[in-house]
């Protein structure tokens, strides 16, 4: 995604959103994990459902004495964890109507969860590089909605669930299920 085409320098930050690449049945055939305890059976899915999470998407400008490099990074728009940005194999939609979870953050308070987050990032590659790059500019590129498919499973008298990245197909941990869980309660205490 080239950043010409995600924003110029007088237009705001377009709103977008990424298309899942797995399939329904994809996900429902990954999603359920075996038992912990004999007879090892998976259980079965409840309900699964498509996702979509919001995103800040920045480009950060970076310098260590002579030398500059450029890095992307989405920034959750939930709880502010940020990812470093790769290039997906799908191109992102202009998103039109609704979506299920509003952006909590602003634009602001993403930019500095990324850059109290990012810092130990350059404090590693510091070490390894023996140059501390810091950030010269932090620029917004865009605001998108990322996918997700996500497994209910019923536990006894208790829901548990599970979630896949809905580019990758890969099984998403803490950072992600945190964001879904902050998103949820917020949802729910807006229809009360």
């Amino acid at each position: 995604m080239s950043e010409n085409s995600l924003r110029s320098a007088t237009q705001p930050a377009p709103l977008l959103y990424l298309p899942p690449l797995v399939s329904r049945e994809r996900a429902e055939a990954k999603l359920p994990l075996p038992s912990l305890v004999p007879p090892f059976r998976r259980q079965p899915l409840s309900k699964v459902e498509l996702a979509f999470l919001p995103h800040f998407l920045f480009r950060l400008d970076l310098q260590a004495g002579n030398r500059t490099s450029e890095v992307k990074a989405a920034v959750d728009g939930i709880l502010g964890h940020f990812a470093l940005w790769r290039k997906e194999a799908t191109a992102p939609v202009p998103a039109e109507g609704e979506f299920e979870f509003p952006f909590v953050l602003t634009e602001e308070e993403a930019r500095k969860r990324l850059l109290d987050q990012y810092r130990w990032v350059l404090i590693s590659s510091a070490i390894k590089m023996r140059r501390l790059f810091q950030p010269r500019q932090v620029a917004l590129l865009a605001r998108f909605y990322y996918p997700f498919w996500v497994g209910y499973f019923r536990a006894g008298d208790q829901w548990k669930f599970e979630i896949l990245d809905g580019l990758s197909g890969m099984r998403q941990g803490g950072k992600v299920r945190d964001a879904f869980m902050h998103a949820w309660v917020r949802r729910t205490g807006a229809r009360e």
